[in-house]
């Protein structure tokens, strides 16, 4: 009976730090499904966006970026909800957006639909560069506060 409750909690162990990844600061940075993650946090998930994009994440942004054409804001990244790349998200991330677009309208955290960089690209490239699905923030972003 000892062993079976010993292989029960080695088993749900590894089943937790499965769904984690350390980032280099020591943060643990989430790996779920929409799924999961809308039941645990009902997240906003939109069908249509999720298809078309190639990784959801969840984020809060920490510095508004600057750029000609392009806008590189950094987002911390909370939870990684869909990763078709199979890329390791760092703990903070830049995301492109066309100049032109006002940029994050969220106060808090937020849902991130994401493709890779440039527009249109179906692989990331040798910078692992992400933009926000179709380039602009309103497309691309669910608020959650």
């Amino acid at each position: 009976m000892k062993s079976i409750n010993m292989l029960l909690i080695a088993c749900m162990f590894l089943a937790i730090s499965c769904n984690a990844q350390k980032s280099k600061s020591g943060k643990t940075i989430s790996y779920k499904t929409p799924n999961q993650e809308m039941q645990q946090q009902k997240l906003p998930i939109d069908a249509k966006k999720s298809e078309a994009a190639k990784a959801i994440i969840r984020a809060v942004l920490i510095h508004k970026g600057t750029g000609d054409k392009y806008i590189w804001d950094t987002v911390q990244v909370i939870a990684v909800l869909k990763n078709d790349l199979n890329f390791k998200f760092p703990e903070k991330l830049a995301v492109a957006r066309y100049s032109w677009d006002e940029g994050f309208k969220c106060p808090g955290e937020f849902v991130l639909y994401l493709n890779p960089y440039p527009l249109g690209a179906q692989e990331l490239n040798e910078d692992n560069a992400w933009m926000r699905l179709g380039g602009k923030s309103e497309e691309a972003t669910a608020c959650l506060e």
